[in-house]
């Protein structure tokens, strides 16, 4: 009610660098109360952008912020050229499909990568490693459960993998 008072009062309200967030609608008392107790965490990020700004590129933001990199240190000698140019050890286009998740299979059969399209786009998605001394030996979709349905097109390095507008996929991936 008051974002709409101030549109009426003043019509160029955007332009006083306010900033306005609805956090918790509570008046429905259908099948909760009015006030309820306990701590809530609000997280924000802002930023800036151009007026080339896509939804695409906002959820990119957005989970970038949500999922932040997570560095793990690997014990292990690996004998593999490493003389190329750094890159991802998974890059995935088009820039609409995220990795939500990346684990060994819970039967131990290989890697489970969860992707995930954002833009509600059909898109198909290539999945590309770059895994210096490992080579991909095959992929296979998966339901939630890990329980294989069908092969997908691969070769060494990459998968190809249709998805549907906000779908999530799970895949097998078993490296050779």
């Amino acid at each position: 009610q008051y974002l709409a008072y101030l549109t009426m009062q003043d019509k160029n309200w955007l332009t006083d660098a306010r900033i306005y967030s609805f956090l918790m609608h509570n008046h429905w008392n259908a099948d909760a109360p009015l006030a309820q107790g306990g701590e809530d965490i609000f997280r924000y990020a802002v930023t800036t952008h151009g007026p080339d700004w896509t939804y695409n590129l906002a959820h990119h933001f957005g989970w970038g912020f949500m999922s932040p990199l997570r560095a793990f240190v690997v014990e292990q000698q690996l004998h593999a050229d490493w003389s190329r140019p750094v890159r991802s050890f998974v890059e995935i286009q088009p820039e609409n499909v995220y990795l939500a998740g990346f684990k060994t299979a819970e039967d131990g059969d290989g890697a489970i990568l969860r992707l995930f399209e954002g833009a509600g786009q059909s898109s198909a998605a290539t999945v590309h490693f770059n895994l210096p001394g490992r080579t991909v030996a095959a992929a296979i979709s998966c339901d939630a459960r890990e329980r294989n349905l069908s092969p997908l097109k691969t070769d060494r390095a990459s998968v190809e993998v249709e998805m549907k507008p906000f779908e999530t996929a799970t895949v097998r991936v078993r490296f050779g």
